[in-house]
């Protein structure tokens, strides 16, 4: 149970740091169709709860934040149960962290756009 529960809010989290990055993908079109396909969200979940709480086409990064955080905190909590042990906890801590990374390289790109000088003073 907690192994798929990490499994889908990473897919989640994936795909929600998309709807927030363009208003091309949004809940509608992007999310919540992959979740269907894939069954990342159930009609009464509390995760689908949380998307139309926070508005996920308007959030920018904080959807793909929170799901981050949720698997984080599970991790967390089966490691101290003993069902997760802390070579396994710091191995997806890494990827969790390198997922974070990559996706805000890409909301950067979005917000900070490279001055038109500069880009053609490279390109000579």
């Amino acid at each position: 149970e907690e192994i798929h529960s990490i499994w889908k809010w990473l897919n989640l989290a994936h795909i929600s740091g998309y709807v927030g990055l363009s208003p091309i993908y949004t809940r509608f079109n992007l999310l919540e169709g992959l979740a269907k396909e894939h069954g990342l969200l159930g009609r009464q979940s509390h995760e689908l709860r949380r998307i139309t709480e926070m508005d996920i086409d308007s959030a920018g990064g904080k959807g793909y934040g929170e799901f981050l955080i949720w698997v984080l905190k599970a991790v967390e909590m089966g490691t101290q149960r003993g069902a997760v042990s802390h070579a396994a906890a710091e191995n997806v801590y890494a990827k969790v962290l390198d997922l974070r990374a990559g996706m805000s390289g890409l909301y950067d790109f979005q917000v900070h756009v490279i001055p038109f000088a500069y880009v053609h003073l490279v390109a000579f």
